[in-house]
């Protein structure tokens, strides 16, 4: 598990693109897990068509790219991004659950043989 911090972000205003504190990705992550109402300002995107989370008191957690990888694309990796927030004071935190290979680490996922750093590979191709 990777407990995420990002610290404020008062230098980041006159930087970022569309506001946003994080650019358009997907983690490279099992999965990926907001705590309790740390959704302000998360949208997610479905075609072309961008969805705001809304504030919830719940968990909200979402595929990361090794779940879409090892179920071959069943699972979607969830494409999203974070906006700035309007207090640029303020900080935010996430958890990951990480059940990666390490880099030199040989699998078979869907029958191919694959190292931990071709998976890696893979995954920074997207972008």
């Amino acid at each position: 598990m990777s407990f995420n911090y990002c610290p404020k972000p008062i230098h980041c205003a006159s930087f970022t693109e569309n506001a946003t504190r994080l650019s358009t990705h997907s983690d490279v992550s099992l999965f990926t897990t907001f705590r309790f109402g740390a959704v302000v300002g998360l949208s997610y995107f479905n075609g072309d068509k961008i969805i705001e989370v809304k504030q919830t008191n719940k968990m909200t957690p979402f595929c990361g790219y090794y779940s879409q990888f090892k179920s071959n694309g069943e699972m979607n990796a969830l494409n999203h991004e974070k906006e700035l927030p309007a207090d640029l004071n303020s900080y935010r935190y996430s958890f990951a659950i990480f059940s990666i290979p390490k880099p030199d680490r040989i699998f078979y996922p869907r029958k191919e043989k694959l190292s931990g750093t071709d998976y890696y590979k893979k995954y920074l191709s997207l972008f």
